[in-house]
């Protein structure tokens, strides 16, 4: 092959991955929560690695945990989703019940739990049907590594978005 087709080969082999980079794809554009959700401060969807960090600046203190998403959103269609929960302070830990759902409701959607030291996580199926943007809230709560317990912070999922 001489190098004029060589060089016609790789400018149409660009020109055509160019346009196709710029094109939406059908996934992205699903990717929008519905008309008039709430708002929060990131969505999860199918396919994603879904994790909350998890900070310590202060245990004792309020507002010394934070989570860096407050407020979850998990898309419509999305099903049986890992939520990861990251603790990414050293020195701190899950306890034993470090993410858990305030009312037995949570029931209806989460299940398998998997409690770790420094990774915790819930499956999220997301199959209730009824209403849209069905709320969750939850606490976290983290220990220092000698045990003495941190303020509990209070976060949301939203299912349904």
């Amino acid at each position: 092959m001489n190098k004029r087709a060589l060089w016609a080969l790789l400018s149409v082999t660009v020109a055509v991955a160019a346009c196709t980079c710029l094109e939406p794809k059908k996934a992205e554009v699903a990717a929008a929560p519905r008309a008039g959700a709430p708002h929060t401060d990131r969505n999860c969807k199918t396919g994603d690695a879904c994790v909350v960090f998890v900070d310590v600046a202060d245990c004792a203190a309020k507002g010394g945990v934070t989570v860096d998403a407050s407020q979850l959103g998990i898309l419509t269609d999305t099903r049986n989703l890992d939520i990861y929960w990251v603790i990414r302070t050293e020195g701190y830990e899950f306890t034993r019940d470090g993410v858990k759902f305030k009312n037995d409701s949570y029931k209806r959607e989460f299940d398998h739990p998997k409690p770790g030291r420094s990774v915790y996580s819930w499956r999220d199926r997301n199959d209730a049907g009824g209403q849209p943007f069905r709320p969750y809230d939850y606490a976290v709560t983290v220990a220092k590594a000698d045990g003495t317990q941190c303020v509990t912070l209070d976060p949301t999922i939203i299912n349904d978005m």
